[in-house]
């Protein structure tokens, strides 16, 4: 191959990249958590036969959407622990103590994605981890995705809700079991925001 050939054949390699590369840009869409419409709610028994619920609000984060390929997609989500509400202040108030979440101490809940596995029919398998007071698991949401547009305000919506369980003694709230179910059960409706 002469030297001309090679710089032509490099030169349409580099060329052929630089255009690919905004494509795969913009194949990347990015969201913004809306605080104000995204919720958690959490789940449990009491006795075997109650059952109680907190919620969560105020949650912020960020979603990153691949159209090509899940390998690109993440979630990352901060939960502030002072939101929480049991619908009744002496159980919020013991939710929030060194027993349970401790909120003087760690005053966030965070989740990280670590991987997307897309399953078909807008529904998602999302692993990642799950860090409560300084103590981080893993776990895996099952979710449910789907978009809307609001035109007049040009803006494009993305709705995620996903369930998973979690055992609470592997986070250190071990009080009152068995009377109070260890299984917490978790319910997040995202609502996210193209930025």
């Amino acid at each position: 191959m002469s030297r001309l050939s090679f710089i032509f054949r490099l030169g349409m390699v580099v060329s052929l990249g630089l255009v690919a590369a905004p494509q795969a840009l913009a194949d990347t869409q990015h969201y913004a958590i809306d605080t104000q419409t995204t919720s958690l709610e959490l789940s449990w028994q009491v006795l075997g036969v109650t059952n109680s619920h907190a919620s969560f609000s105020h949650i912020t984060g960020n979603v990153v959407m691949d159209e090509q390929s899940t390998f690109n997609d993440s979630i990352n989500v901060t939960i502030p622990v002072s939101t929480i509400d049991a619908h009744n202040r002496l159980l919020t108030g013991q939710l929030k103590s060194p027993g349970f979440f401790n909120q003087p101490t760690y005053p966030q809940v965070t989740f990280t994605s670590t991987r997307v596995v897309a399953e078909g029919n807008s529904h998602y398998r999302v692993f990642g981890n799950l860090r409560i007071k300084n103590i981080t698991r893993p776990v895996i949401l099952d979710a449910q995705l789907s978009r809307s547009d609001s035109p007049a305000a040009n803006q494009h919506h993305l709705a995620f809700n996903a369930v998973t369980a979690i055992q609470r003694s592997a986070f250190g709230m071990t009080q009152y079991i068995p009377m109070v179910s260890d299984k917490i059960e978790i319910a997040i409706a995202i609502d996210a925001i193209q930025s």
